[in-house]
């Protein structure tokens, strides 16, 4: 428990100051703002029902989360750990009494909290009313889990954080672009289904 608080500690202050990392939860939010701005001129001069308001502030939170838990889940485990290989820092943290559970669970559990918290940021700023925070926190940490691991697999493949982000771009975009246009195409929405 000490080594992975160690751990937990040193990865949240390196995330933090990360701005490649810390660009992903930054722009889920400004999506969420962005996707109100949007949906607010394309309706203006229009009397909306409650309902209406709701679905247009849904869609907005869905932009948001995926953005937060794709982007963020997948650049947070794949980066850091990249960086780690390139510095040989993983070889001396493999050759030490830290065994891989900790590591994981020191290396993981920041980059999880981090998009919790921007999860239920972004909840208010996208206006809907009548949410089961209950299922929202279950199902968004559930699926932050699943990007996380994923970009965990991503920077054990990677030589460097170059590599990284070249090989994590077509996962963030076919997760993120096949839930945006699902709701346009048919085929999408069975597939993002």
């Amino acid at each position: 428990l000490r080594k992975t608080s160690a751990l937990f500690r040193f990865k949240i202050n390196s995330i933090l100051k990360n701005s490649t990392i810390m660009v992903a939860p930054i722009m889920a939010i400004g999506f969420v703002f962005m996707m109100k701005f949007i949906m607010g001129q394309a309706t203006s001069g229009e009397v909306l029902t409650q309902e209406q308001i709701n679905h247009l502030s849904m869609n907005a939170l869905t932009y948001g989360l995926l953005a937060n838990v794709v982007m963020t889940g997948i650049m947070a485990s794949s980066l850091p750990l990249a960086e780690e290989k390139e510095k040989h820092t993983l070889r001396v943290l493999m050759t030490s009494s830290v065994n891989g559970a900790d590591f994981f669970m020191g290396s993981l559990l920041p980059c999880l909290l981090i998009m919790i918290v921007v999860n239920i940021v972004i909840v208010p700023f996208s206006g809907l009313i009548g949410i089961n925070w209950i299922l929202y926190l279950i199902v968004t940490t559930i699926a932050s889990i699943v990007s996380l691991l994923m970009g965990a697999m991503v920077g054990l493949m990677a030589k460097d954080q170059m590599s990284a982000s070249m090989l994590s771009t077509p996962f963030m975009l076919v997760f993120m672009m096949i839930p945006m246009f699902g709701s346009i195409l048919p085929a999408l929405e069975s597939i993002s289904g």
